[in-house]
């Protein structure tokens, strides 16, 4: 008995277009990464010790609103991998929650988003992953590793300088990009920024 060829092409849809959206979300992953490990070997300053400090966070905090906190943590996790091979540290496990959170709480957080898109919220889900993962978490790691020299207190503190400045930063890239519907228009979020009528 022959398949009808019209009902047949009608089922290939769905499956096609899923596997785009795949597609597409698997790149856009892979370039997130990408972006990261960018960030964090060329803008980042990583002595041996407690004073480190990465501006390669963006991208990951950016995977987490895009593709929730499975998609966050592993671009998260990812990115970690490979850049500590790129610049060769090799790979330290009491580190790698930091860069997992970073992706984690803004998948976390994104409904928030969804309900609304405003600076403010944006804000929120940037800053957050900062001072548990960057701030909480890591400062206390890298003081166990290296604050031999350095009391927790002066690490903390400028850890949260700079980790109170990054995701404000972050924020801003973050917002502009929502704002002018770029991942809407390649088809990899439905977050809508409503602008002010003039």
């Amino acid at each position: 008995m022959l398949r009808n060829p019209e009902k047949g092409v009608g089922e290939m849809r769905p499956q096609s277009g899923k596997a785009m959206m795949e597609t597409r979300t698997m790149t856009a992953l892979a370039a997130l990464i990408a972006f990261s490990v960018v960030l964090t070997r060329f803008l980042s300053y990583a002595p041996e010790g407690p004073l480190r400090m990465s501006v390669g966070n963006m991208p990951i905090v950016l995977a987490g609103i895009l593709f929730g906190p499975v998609g966050g943590a592993l671009a998260g996790f990812a990115a970690d991998v490979i850049g500590a091979s790129v610049q060769g540290y090799g790979f330290n496990p009491l580190l790698i929650p930091t860069p997992i959170l970073m992706g984690l709480i803004p998948g976390l957080l994104r409904p928030i988003l969804d309900r609304e898109a405003t600076y403010l919220r944006f804000l929120l889900v940037s800053i957050l992953p900062y001072i548990v993962g960057s701030i909480g978490y890591q400062s206390y790691i890298l003081y166990t590793m290296y604050g031999g020299s350095y009391s927790i207190w002066f690490i903390y503190g400028w850890r949260a300088v700079i980790f109170i400045i990054t995701p404000l930063v972050d924020t801003f890239i973050i917002y502009i990009l929502f704002r002018r519907n770029v991942f809407a228009h390649i088809g990899i979020s439905d977050i809508t920024v409503k602008k002010k009528a003039r």
